[in-house]
């Protein structure tokens, strides 16, 4: 069974990472109250949030490549987060740079724990997943450096 609020996080998160936004649609029943599935929904995303909101609010697109095992954003001080929804078995995440950002350091959003992040190749790197599984997606905070002369990875609005 797919839990509900899983799916709605990782919208949520998806939608985040690709500069844009989500809305619920929540609409209240004859009585005035919301259906329970409903509640429980917001509820768990309310939860995740809590915890992990920081890769979220105020998060845009962060120019990294997809990969499998979940989003990226980037924060307004140009932290990455990576949101893990699908642990891979290897027990290593890939991240794939855009060129002339290196990754400096990687830690846990909610604890502050280390994360050993190793180099592979040029702009490839293997981000080790958390010494416990916290049971539900999680945040790995990228602290990244862009080389001198390193275009944005964003274009200016068009005004």
């Amino acid at each position: 069974e797919i839990s509900c609020s899983l799916v709605g996080s990782e919208m949520c998160i998806r939608d985040s990472s690709m500069g844009g936004n989500m809305v619920v649609n929540f609409g209240p029943q004859a009585d005035g109250d919301f259906r329970p599935e409903e509640k429980a929904m917001a509820t768990a995303i309310g939860k995740w949030m809590n915890r992990y909101g920081k890769a979220v609010y105020a998060c845009d697109y962060a120019g990294f490549e997809k990969q499998d095992w979940g989003y990226y954003t980037r924060g307004k001080n140009d932290e990455v987060y990576m949101v893990v929804f699908n642990q891979p078995y290897s027990e290593r995440l890939i991240v794939k740079t855009p060129k002339g950002i290196t990754v400096e350091k990687a830690t846990l959003l909610t604890t502050g724990e280390d994360i050993t992040v190793v180099e592979t190749t040029r702009n490839e790197y293997n981000v080790s997943v958390p010494k416990k599984n916290p049971g539900e997606p999680y945040v790995i905070q990228l602290k990244v450096r862009a080389a001198k002369g390193t275009k944005s990875i964003y274009r200016d609005a068009l005004t």
